[in-house]
């Protein structure tokens, strides 16, 4: 089907160093005199640290396009979609809210590398190879680098879940419960309510509706598949901060009337012994 031609395209890219806009026709060819470019620079640290400061670049992004935006007003264009793109194997924790809790740390940080020989090796069922620019590695190097930690939490979920939404509703209350005892509790969200591949706007539903403060991170092609079945959800993973040892994989609904009851027993007795 062809696109009326007095549509126009709305291009986004939010580069390693700069945000652009552009204008496209309906087909495909670039509007000369219309766009936006705003330059930034990736924070470095010595130790091989790559951070961007996420507010910051969300400023960027909403400069230009209201920028191509007034442009576009200005000549009575019409605009019939939008496509985006931005740099890959970033990571950035966000709470309840949707508000950062970390800077992104970009996929050229390299603070992850020790981390990396501790990654189990998924190269066959992911076609990726450990590597610091991943975020196994990355949540590794963070759980390791943030004072206290001593055993991280991974509950993976689904919106098609029951019990997956049971666990969820405490999740908020039990973190904030182990906190100072050095547990980071992390949700890894597969799928939504359809058992379609979960995005970033179930993530933040999920995330707001249960409001979870821990970061809610995005496991599309089901990575923790490896280690979990479908068919046996909900399922938390208990890893050592330290060392990257998987200390317990315990999946299935609990029956008690507290659902967070083995895992608050599995808990105890890690701190007690590390």
């Amino acid at each position: 089907m062809s696109v009326p031609s007095d549509l126009f395209i709305v291009s986004i890219d939010v580069g390693s160093s700069s945000v652009r806009t552009l204008l496209f026709d309906s087909s495909a060819h670039q509007m000369e005199g219309f766009g936006a470019q705003l330059a930034y620079r990736i924070q470095t640290t010595p130790d091989g640290g790559a951070e961007v400061d996420p507010e910051a670049l969300a400023d960027l992004t909403i400069d230009c396009l209201d920028e191509l935006h007034r442009q576009v007003q200005e000549a009575g264009f019409r605009v019939a979609a939008v496509a985006g793109s931005a740099f890959w194997h970033s990571f950035c924790g966000v709470d309840a809210t949707g508000k950062p809790t970390l800077p992104i740390l970009h996929l050229l940080d390299t603070r992850s590398g020790d981390q990396v020989a501790r990654v189990p090796d998924a190269h066959a069922r992911t076609g990726c190879v450990p590597h610091s620019s991943y975020w196994p590695a990355k949540l590794l190097w963070l759980a390791e680098n943030r004072p206290g930690t001593k055993v991280i939490m991974l509950n993976a979920a689904a919106g098609w879940c029951s019990p997956c939404k049971r666990e969820a509703a405490a999740l908020a209350d039990f973190a904030a419960d182990y906190q100072a005892a050095g547990v980071v509790v992390l949700t890894a969200i597969f799928q939504d309510q359809e058992g379609r591949p979960a995005d970033e706007d179930f993530a933040r539903t999920w995330a707001h509706t249960f409001g979870l403060g821990t970061p809610v991170l995005i496991d599309a092609t089901f990575a923790t598949g490896r280690w979990f079945d479908v068919g046996t959800m909900p399922a938390n993973m208990f890893v050592d901060a330290r060392t990257g040892e998987i200390l317990e994989i315990a999946t299935g609904a609990e029956t008690d009337a507290d659902p967070m009851k083995v895992y608050r027993d599995l808990l105890d007795h890690y701190l007690a012994t590390r």
